[in-house]
């Protein structure tokens, strides 16, 4: 990584952890505004996305309720871990990479999650996690 490349991710991180610090409590107008923030960021193709969660937030979507409870119940390094990597990595650092992979007709997806039981309780619409039982089974 180029020097100035490390510089701009630092400086980006410590822009991360200080909003981190404004939206730990998890108010839903410090989520919106966090919403904000990061919208000016993102390149053109993303706000949309960004647009998308802050509506979310703004209908109480059980989506809200799982962000609040990370921001309040994780430990601050983990959470910061966490927003450094699906902000800045994802959204801001990786754009290219992803952009570069739509050109050549394949698709990047923004995350990929891992659910060894396959189960939540958040009851999203489309989502299939929903359909499984909550029996125990591992």
């Amino acid at each position: 990584m180029r020097l100035s490349q490390t510089i701009k991710r630092e400086v980006n991180k410590a822009v991360i952890t200080g909003l981190m610090t404004l939206v730990k409590h998890g108010s839903d107008r410090n989520l919106i505004l966090l919403t904000h923030i990061v919208e000016k960021f993102v390149r053109e193709e993303n706000k949309p996305q960004i647009r998308s969660i802050r509506e979310h937030i703004k209908k109480g979507h059980p989506f809200k309720d799982y962000i609040k409870r990370i921001l309040r119940n994780t430990n601050k390094q983990y959470r910061n871990q966490i927003v450094f990597n699906l902000i800045l990595r994802n959204f801001l650092e990786n754009q290219e990479k992803r952009h570069k992979v739509r050109e050549e007709g394949s698709y990047a997806p923004f995350t990929v999650l891992i659910s060894p039981t396959m189960r939540c309780n958040l009851r999203c619409k489309g989502c299939y996690a929903g359909e499984y039982t909550t029996e125990d089974d591992l």
